[in-house]
């Protein structure tokens, strides 16, 4: 890898996942995507990243549950962020509940996700200002 900050990506969306991965590349993050809860929980268990983004309804699965497993095989150190078009109180609490350090509810401005990683896995290299559309 080279140094860049290391993302698993768990979206099965492809209208989120594919701008958002080219948004976080661009920014200087390595970006790894999967679509299923199994895919992410296989990937979690080969090799930690350095920030989970993960939706909360994934195929064959939960995003809680995934966030679950990368905070228990972390000590609750990997950051996690969730993402859900669920926008209830209820469903923010549960994911921050389950280990979500931050609830982004679809559709969420570019800009709160780049702030949401910076904030949690900042990159050590100074990068352009992103104030785009929402994903």
């Amino acid at each position: 890898m080279s140094g860049s900050p290391s993302v698993l990506l768990a979206e099965p969306d492809p209208a989120v996942s594919d701008p958002v991965t080219a948004l976080l590349r661009r920014r200087g993050y390595a970006v790894e995507h999967v679509r299923t809860a199994a895919e992410a929980e296989t990937r979690l268990r080969d090799l930690l990243p350095d920030l989970l983004i993960a939706e909360l309804l994934l195929p064959g699965g939960s995003g809680a549950r995934v966030a679950e497993l990368a905070k228990a095989r972390s000590d609750g150190h990997l950051p996690v962020v969730m993402l859900s078009v669920l926008s209830r109180p209820v469903h923010r609490d549960y994911a921050l509940a389950v280990g979500a350090d931050v609830y982004l509810s679809k559709p969420f401005r570019a800009s709160a996700l780049l702030a949401a990683a910076w904030r949690l896995c900042p990159i050590t290299r100074p990068v352009a200002c992103f104030a785009g559309a929402g994903i």
